[in-house]
């Protein structure tokens, strides 16, 4: 077994020899036809090339808060979690911000597109993810790509687009704190139209019973109950008084904690949310990365030898097969 085995492998060493001699055979004769073509070939990816639209790319480079609280971000001003490195990226990504750079940039005239055509936004779309980019970095930043026929447009794109974020964020972050604080006021109205219906009638009984002094108090919402005072006073009325004083400051109370909720909510809503931490601000890069003229003028040659091989290939066995 182990000779044939040995056999076996000489034959097929053999074999690549004897194929690897026509290859270069094949070459060597055809070689003038294949740097001919491949030449065509060069030069026609190359003079392509120069016809096509130039295309800039910008990037900047942001790292998102930690989190939404501006003192947090002051008492803690680390950077680079995952989570809100992805919480950015979907931001980033929203259709929302999308149609704000869209309008802003008249996209749909820019790329040559009706606005009134379906396919044509759908195709919109397409350009959009295809040009604007946005990566997490191992470090938890993300960097924003664009890719445009102007350097100015490019750098525009993405330092807008960083602006839109910020006032997104904003708008997410204080959407549950606006929802709380309106409750708030409505439970703070509503508290005190009850406080001052019931001082009213506070106010009118305390008359009625000669105790003008008490409505002074009530007035300041500092009143409070003497009862032995207010027997000698009221001609045994007090324990009705002592009822409606007892009412008063207990509704006072809520208002007061009403108020102090609503005034906590405001503050917070008043509170701006951090800005995302800019590493780099996009800037006009004036070096074209698109067409790049020798690559494209390898790939022809490339095309064009592969071409011309195939031709000859093909005609050499179809010469075998005729003799």
């Amino acid at each position: 077994m182990h000779e044939i085995y040995t056999f076996e492998n000489m034959i097929t060493e053999q074999e690549q020899q004897t194929d690897t001699v026509q290859l270069w055979k094949f070459i060597k004769k055809n070689l003038k036809f294949i740097l001919i073509f491949g030449g065509i070939g060069f030069a026609c990816a190359l003079i392509s090339s120069l016809f096509l639209d130039k295309e800039y790319k910008s990037t900047g480079t942001v790292y998102p808060p930690s989190g939404p609280s501006v003192e947090a971000s002051i008492d803690n001003p680390n950077f680079g979690y995952d989570v809100e490195a992805d919480r950015l990226i979907q931001i980033f990504k929203s259709n929302e911000i999308r149609d704000f750079v869209v309008k802003k940039f008249d996209l749909m005239n820019y790329y040559k597109l009706n606005e009134n055509k379906k396919e044509d936004y759908d195709k919109l779309i397409k350009l959009f993810q295809k040009n604007i980019r946005f990566e997490r970095t191992p470090s938890m930043s993300i960097v924003i790509t664009a890719q445009t026929k102007s350097p100015e447009l490019s750098a525009d794109i993405i330092n807008y687009i960083i602006a839109c974020a910020d006032n997104m964020r904003e708008k997410i972050y204080k959407q549950n704190i606006k929802t709380l604080y309106e409750s708030a006021l409505e439970d703070y109205t509503k508290e005190k139209r009850q406080v001052d219906s019931l001082q009213l009638i506070l106010n009118k009984t305390l008359k009625e019973n000669n105790l003008n002094s008490l409505v002074i108090l009530a007035s300041n919402s500092q009143i409070s109950i003497d009862l032995d005072k207010l027997m000698a006073k009221t001609n045994n009325n007090a324990p009705n008084i002592g009822n409606d004083i007892i009412a008063f400051k207990n509704r006072l109370g809520r208002l007061y904690d009403s108020e102090g909720k609503l005034i906590r909510l405001k503050k917070i809503l008043d509170t701006p949310t951090p800005k995302l931490f800019v590493i780099d601000y996009a800037e006009p890069r004036y070096k074209k990365v698109f067409p790049i003229n020798s690559l494209n003028a390898l790939i022809g040659f490339a095309l064009g030898v592969a071409l011309i091989t195939i031709i000859l290939i093909v005609k050499n066995f179809g010469e075998q097969a005729k003799s």
